[in-house]
């Protein structure tokens, strides 16, 4: 047998053995070509045949849609109202629900008698039985790692462009869902290829078939510096040193073309040494020298690094998705013709902006908060974006004369600081919000050029029409998290005020209904059920003046997992939000303690270090590692809520939510002595705290979990 045939048998071998890689996807076990009642395509034009070979594709577009989105959830079941406001966003709820129920009529009618157990339904869900059918894309996944390298060259074009290549435009909600299940699409396939060149190493295989393997992930990501470097290792190992000297010009280009970076030091270092370092072929046994890197959780810097305490946490463990996107700051902007104190008006133009940027899946949005500390003096702009981790920043001005506005803005490539758009728009006072509309606009257009025109305009939120109403609810908002109980009292007035100001607008009903759940758990209500009931009415009032706004859902959300146990209920809530604004920090971090307070602490974890990553300098960052602190602890790991929830408590002394956590954190560590001292700390913040009563209301769902939490408690020393 020739020698190449020898390395594709021995390549096929090693990766037909191992097992499909399945990650965090729930994917049922592929069933094959006979037993399948149907055959699905969702890679490129979308196609649906029975057994028989009939064609089942509904000839509605939307139907079509609904069909797909079924597929792609993996076998789980859907609700009909999250289906509804994904595929008609912009009807009534009453109306998106009657022609969910249309297009459901047409799925169900095409489909012949003996497919229709693919299909459940009942009042409120709907599901796809994957394990009826055959779909491209799970058998792409399971499949194409043992193909011939041909099959590698069309992966990038797939994940980018032609899964459900038909569908964009369809409506804005539909369009960001299917654009991040793009990106999700393309994150699995990149943990596949590294695990594989894992396991090619593993095996204890020669150079030949490390680099077959690894060139695989070169294809797919040229800017993927660790699979660069093993094959750049492999290669010296069969004496090509010119060869592996191409493989690092061709990722020096890719990085600057794509993400506008030159290689890490690592890789150059390893570059700079092919040329002096005179190379033998290693016996086999030295091979592990040449090995993958060590396979770690995905962090900032596309290597792989643990989230603990002592490291960055930037990372997310659920893929490399948003380090792959190009990421920008909105600095505050200046204003000019008013005091330090008085720049409300122009941190709510920053604020609309970066509202907007959120909506784009192809861009990091660095959240606004955590720029504040950037508002005075001049500005060293390659500093601050290495300081926020943004390659893009976006400055400027507002000037007021009377009732005329202008604002400035300018885009800059923090590295080089090469102006790349800028743009001055002059109206009036009255018109401020078609301002914020205009600017957002151009940002978008200059940011992301093949975003449409109809698209841009779907994705812009739509303001209070009350000027002195936003500049309330902003005031308001600086108030409530100091819980500084005369600020905090001040707080509830100013999101009354914003919202008798403006009836229609949503976030201060949201954000009111938050200080409700604040005083509460503060141990400051004099009436806990008259707040709570007082909560929901306002977290529901919130939702039926603008079922879009983000922070109407995310807080909306928080308060009914946390509040009423509407856990599921809250969770739809919260992917809505994130549909709608897949960089919105404070929608990942509330939706954060949910799930620690289902028991997944993994996901928790995993939210709230996206929430960390997006805003890394959040004046409210206490709260993100408080959410990171509950995560660890619902997952017995309580050495590490120890220390998130010791940052938390640096952060916040006043919190009481975290000194709770962090009292019963120590005790299940076992340091009962610091518990102890914890729980007078808090009872000084709470006098009237009783760990059966307040667990008693308290949002853990496991009946024994919330057993373990009250025994921490208790053991602490605090009041049964």
């Amino acid at each position: 047998m020739p020698k190449q045939d020898r390395l594709r048998t021995k390549t096929s071998e090693i990766l037909g053995a191992a097992a499909p890689y399945r990650g965090n996807e729930k994917l049922e076990t592929a069933v094959s070509t006979e037993s399948a009642l149907a055959s699905i395509q969702l890679i490129g034009p979308m196609r649906a045949a029975a057994a028989d070979g009939s064609d089942i594709l509904p000839r509605g577009r939307k139907t079509r849609a609904l069909f797909a989105f079924l597929c792609l959830a993996r076998g789980d079941r859907v609700s009909r109202s999250k289906l509804a406001g994904l595929l008609w966003d912009r009807s009534s709820e009453q109306q998106a629900k009657t022609s969910l129920r249309q297009s459901l009529a047409e799925l169900i009618a095409i489909i012949p008698e003996q497919v229709k157990p693919l299909l459940e339904v009942d009042r409120e869900h709907l599901r796809l039985n994957i394990s009826l059918c055959r779909i491209d894309v799970f058998d792409l996944l399971d499949n194409r790692l043992d193909g011939p390298d041909s099959l590698f060259d069309d992966l990038p074009e797939i994940c980018n462009e032609r899964l459900l290549e038909d569908f964009l435009g369809l409506t804005a909600s539909f369009d960001q869902w299917l654009l991040s299940e793009r990106a999700r699409l393309g994150d699995t396939l990149r943990k596949r290829l590294e695990i594989a060149i894992e396991q090619v190493n593993e095996s204890g295989t020669g150079p030949e078939v490390q680099v077959i393997v690894t060139r695989r992930l070169v294809r797919f990501d040229p800017t993927h510096e660790v699979a660069v470097r093993n094959l750049m290792k492999a290669l010296v190992q069969l004496d090509d040193r010119p060869q592996a000297s191409r493989e690092f010009e061709r990722c020096r280009q890719a990085l600057r073309t794509r993400l506008d970076l030159a290689p890490s030091q690592e890789t150059t270092s390893l570059y700079e040494s092919l040329r002096h370092v005179v190379t033998k072929r290693p016996p086999s046994a030295a091979a592990e020298t040449f090995l993958l890197e060590p396979r770690r959780e995905p962090g900032p810097t596309k290597e792989f690094a643990p989230a603990s305490p002592d490291d960055s946490i930037c990372g997310i463990s659920s893929g490399q998705t948003f380090q792959d996107r190009p990421s920008v700051a909105v600095l505050p902007f200046v204003e000019y013709g008013t005091s330090v104190n008085e720049t409300y008006f122009g941190d709510g133009v920053v604020e609309e902006i970066v509202s907007v940027l959120s909506t784009v899946p192809e861009l990091l949005v660095i959240s606004r908060i955590s720029t504040l500390s950037y508002r005075q003096g001049l500005l060293d702009m390659k500093a601050v974006g290495e300081a926020l981790g943004a390659r893009y920043l976006l400055s400027g001005s507002v000037r007021r004369d009377r009732n005329r506005v202008r604002i400035s803005a300018e885009l800059c490539n923090a590295a080089n600081q090469t102006v790349l758009w800028n743009e001055r728009i002059e109206g009036t006072g009255d018109d401020l919000f078609e301002l914020q509309d205009r600017i957002a606009d151009r940002i978008i257009r200059s940011i992301v050029p093949h975003v449409r025109d109809a698209e841009t305009r779907r994705a812009l939120r739509k303001p209070p029409e009350n000027l002195d109403a936003y500049d309330c609810f902003l005031r308001g908002l600086d108030a409530l998290y100091r819980l500084n109980r005369p600020e905090f009292e001040r707080a509830e007035g100013l999101f009354s005020r914003a919202a008798e100001l403006d009836d229609s607008y949503a976030a201060p009903r949201a954000y009111k209904a938050l200080w409700y759940s604040i005083r509460m758990d503060q141990g400051w209500s004099p009436d806990p059920t008259r707040d709570r009931n007082a909560m929901n009415e306002l977290a529901n009032a919130a939702l039926e003046r603008d079922q879009r706004d983000i922070a109407a859902l995310a807080i909306c959300g928080h308060v009914r997992a946390l509040r009423l146990r509407e856990y599921d209920s809250a969770i739809e809530l919260f992917d809505r939000a994130l549909t709608t604004s897949p960089n919105s920090a404070l929608a990942w971090v509330r939706s954060s303690p949910a799930y620690s307070y289902m028991g997944d602490g993994a996901e928790a974890r995993r939210r709230a270090e996206i929430a960390l990553r997006l805003s890394p300098l959040d004046p409210c960052l206490f709260f993100t590692h408080c959410a990171l602190g509950l995560a660890a602890y619902t997952s017995g790991d309580y050495d590490t809520a120890v220390a998130w929830h010791r940052r938390a408590f640096a952060g916040n002394p006043k919190f009481a939510a975290n000194v709770r956590l962090l009292t019963a954190s120590l005790s299940a560590s076992g340091r009962i002595g610091e518990a102890r001292k914890m729980a007078a700390q808090l009872l000084d913040l709470q006098n009237g705290f009783r760990v059966r009563r307040f667990c008693a209301g308290y949002a853990i769902r496991d009946n024994g979990g919330l057993d373990r939490f009250a025994a921490h408690l208790l053991t602490a020393g605090l009041p049964e």
